[in-house]
């Protein structure tokens, strides 16, 4: 697997996040969907390289990584400091970026300013110590990690879809 220089995603803030594309040459998606424990860390854009870390993983809370298999399809990894995103956010996150990237106009903007009544106040010496990268190696490849690997088939996808149209639908006429 190759990765090419990055680019920043300027739509979080104004300092962008890393953006990676890689291309999985060796890789079947195939392969992956079906043994994902074996290979999925190489679809993260944090990874290990000869003991070190990516230069950009110690400097950016946040992550992504678009993987490219020669089949056209693709594997989208994103890392995220739990200082700035719970799964919640992270997942609210995503959705909206796919919303934008398909030109819909309704997406969702969040709202943090309540969330933020509910922060305990910050602890001035935790706060100002940048993360070490070898605490982000223990982070990120401790057995002790949470992985999540979705796959899903074109039909299951079919009748999600439907699902979702059809209960959309039949929340609609409950209204009426």
């Amino acid at each position: 697997m190759s990765k090419q220089d990055h680019s920043i995603l300027d739509h979080l803030n104004d300092d962008g996040v890393p953006f990676y594309e890689a291309f999985a040459h060796n890789y079947r998606l195939e392969d992956v969907v079906r043994k994902p424990a074996d290979v999925n860390k190489k679809f993260l854009p944090i990874t290990v390289e000869d003991g070190s870390l990516l230069p950009d993983s110690a400097l950016y809370p946040l992550l992504v990584q678009v993987t490219f298999f020669e089949c056209g399809g693709m594997a989208i990894g994103i890392c995220a400091s739990h200082k700035i995103a719970d799964r919640a956010t992270l997942c609210t996150l995503i959705s909206a970026w796919s919303t934008i990237a398909r030109g819909s106009p309704d997406y969702l903007v969040p709202e943090f300013v309540a969330a933020a009544k509910f922060l305990p106040p910050p602890i001035p010496h935790v706060l100002s110590k940048p993360i070490m990268p070898e605490v982000l190696i223990k982070v990120f490849f401790d057995k002790q990690r949470v992985t999540k690997f979705f796959a899903f088939d074109a039909s299951t996808i079919a009748s999600l879809k439907a699902k979702a149209v059809s209960d959309s639908v039949q929340g609609l006429l409950a209204l009426k």
